[in-house]
Formats: structure tokens, sequence, C-alpha cells
């Protein structure tokens, strides 16, 4: 079934793609995403795979460490605690590129602290550096919509681990995460001048009308990229698009450019690579898998009221960090199951012998 819905799916956006270019228009997002899809397909599986990301591991880890290190001095020089976007071009911006290095340091981190060896524990300390770096430029940051994301993607990830928790343990931890990010939530209402309150100000009714209205121009294969700045001083002309720069969700950002049609491809596939990585979390729970969970959920929920996701300083480590655990789980599954097949040879080898 999730064969037929991945191959459905697949050529559904094949079909919006090329429809798109018969009336000389792009659609960047479906592409990607395509691309991504068969990418996966056609390496994630091969021998060389696993050997290959294990060797490039310590540099995506650099390179999350370094990223991190920018956004650090970038808030420091600029300051603007609430709003800081470091050196990024906003603040919202800054916050998911933060989470999503974040996630990227914890996936490939871990990966190699699990090697053992010398260099195990320095990465375990610059997991747990990393991890109150990031906290700190998400407080600076003031994105609200991504602290809700991450109160939503820690308890999912509770949720999801291997076996049964003991919840004597983990409830307590939960219980610290959740006042600690909700103090968070407080602390950006306090910080940022432009809000009065921890939900106040998520005034994004007119843009998302006019999105729909857009949309309503070409239902099932949408307007392609642009589709924004050409329609919406049609559609909506006293909408100020200085303010306004772009629909402020990834749904109706596909709505928009792809369609109907897009839409529910794009969807169904993300439905199923969710349901791959909590199925395997429950399954083989891992902590790269755990942080995993929390940067695609946290990521996600911002991306109903933001396009931050869209940017190639926040997908692209994102899309690294779901590939190294990809690659890396789908080889440990495959070595889970070569010990199983090795040790139903090995018992069935004195039975063949006494039935001679």
């Amino acid at each position: 079934m999730s064969r037929a819905l991945k191959d459905v799916a697949l050529v559904a956006l094949l079909g919006v793609l090329v429809a798109s270019a018969a009336q000389g228009r792009t659609w960047l997002l479906g592409g990607a995403v395509l691309l991504l899809v068969l990418a996966r397909a056609a390496f994630a599986h091969r021998a060389g795979a696993a050997r290959a990301v294990t060797a490039l591991a310590p540099c995506l880890a650099g390179l999350a460490v370094l990223g991190l290190t920018l956004q650090t001095v970038g808030v420091v020089v600029n300051g603007d605690l609430g709003r800081s976007a470091g050196f990024l071009p906003h603040a919202n911006t800054a916050a998911a590129t933060t989470l999503a290095l974040w996630t990227l340091l914890v996936v490939t981190g871990s990966q190699i602290a699990s090697g053992g060896g010398p260099a195990a524990a320095a990465w375990r300390g610059a997991l747990v550096a990393g991890s109150v770096a990031s906290g700190l430029l998400l407080l600076a940051a003031g994105s609200r919509s991504l602290l809700l994301g991450l109160l939503l993607g820690i308890v999912v990830a509770v949720s999801v681990r291997r076996g049964r928790p003991s919840w004597r343990r983990t409830l307590p931890r939960l219980g610290v995460a959740v006042a600690a990010l909700c103090a968070g939530l407080v602390a950006i209402a306090r910080l940022r001048p432009d809000v009065d309150s921890v939900l106040g100000s998520f005034e994004r009714g007119p843009i998302f009308s006019t999105a729909l209205g857009i949309a309503a121009l070409s239902p099932w294969t949408g307007l392609g990229d642009g589709a924004w700045t050409r329609w919406a001083p049609v559609v909506e002309p006293s909408l100020p698009l200085a303010a306004a720069v772009h629909t402020h969700s990834v749904l109706l950002e596909a709505l928009v450019c792809g369609g109907a049609v897009g839409l529910a491809a794009t969807l169904v596939l993300f439905a199923l690579g969710a349901r791959r990585l909590l199925t395997q979390q429950l399954e083989h729970g891992s902590l790269a898998g755990g942080a995993l969970v929390v940067g695609v959920v946290a990521l996600t929920v911002q991306g109903l009221v933001d396009l931050a996701v869209l940017y190639p300083g926040v997908y692209a480590p994102l899309v690294l960090a779901a590939a190294s655990w990809d690659v890396t789980q789908g080889a440990r599954t495959r070595a889970r199951k070569e010990r199983g097949h090795g040790e139903q040879r090995v018992q069935r080898e004195p039975a063949d012998a006494a039935s001679d």
C-alpha cells in the first residue's frame, strides 16, 4: 500500500512539473522533493552508502559546530535579544537554521560517539555544548512557533521511544523540558517589543486569505514560482507587500505554486517519510532518530506559519541529517536481518544432521 501511494504521488508530482514547464513556469519545491525521493531510491541502500556516511560524519558534525558558532557570534555582534537574526536576514530564519544545525550535530555526533574510542568523549561534550548554545540562540531569535514546535517534538520523541519508556524516570525529565520551553515562550513575549502576550500578534489572516484567492486562479496545478509576487497585488491590492513578502505558510506556498495535486503529492511523500522515521524509532530507537523527530516536528509546526524551512541554510542541514540517519538505520537493519538468518541456519544444521 505504501509503495503504491508513493508511486502515485511521484507520478502526480511529475505531472504538475510537466504542466508547469509546458506553461513556461517552474516549481522548485516540487522538483526538489521529486529529486530527493529518487536520489534516496537510487543511493540509500547501496553497500557503499553507509561507509560514505561514516566517513563524512565528522565533516558534517564539524560544519554544524561551525554554523552554530557563527550564529552565536552574529547574535553577540548584532544584539537585539528577542528578535536577533545574527548574520541572517530574519529572526525566524535564524531560529530555524539553529534547530536544523542542532539536528545535524546530534545525528552525526551521536553516530561518531557510538563508535567509541578517544574521540567519543569529545563529541559527547560537543553535543552538550551545542545543545546549550542552540537553546540560547533560539531564545535570542524569539520564534514562538518554533518553540511551540519544540514542545510538540519533544513529546512525540518521548512517546515513540523504543519499547516502553520508564515513565518514572521519563516524566520528570519531560516536565523539566516542557517547563523550560514554556519559560522561554514567556521570556520571548517579554523580550519582544512587537508582542503583548505569549500568543499575541499571529496576524496571518489577511495573508492566508490572499494566498487562497491566488490558489483559486489555478487550483489543480498551481501558478509556479513567484506566483505570490505576481498575483497578490491583483487579488488583494490593499495588502502591503513590503510586510507580507510571501504566503507565510509552506502548505499555502505549495498550494499556490503546485496546486492541489502538487500539495497532495508532497504531503503523501512527507507522511510516508515521517511514518518510516516514527516506526524505526518505535522498533530501534536511537538518540539520532530522537533528535531528527524533534527537528522535523518543530520545523513542520513553524512551517504552518512561516517559510523559513525553505531557505537553503535550513533545509540543507536537515536533509543531510535525515539522509545520514536513513542510511545508517538501513545498514543496521540489514545487519540485524543477516544475523537473524545466520542464527536460523545454525539452528537448522543440528536438525538436518540428525535427520540424516
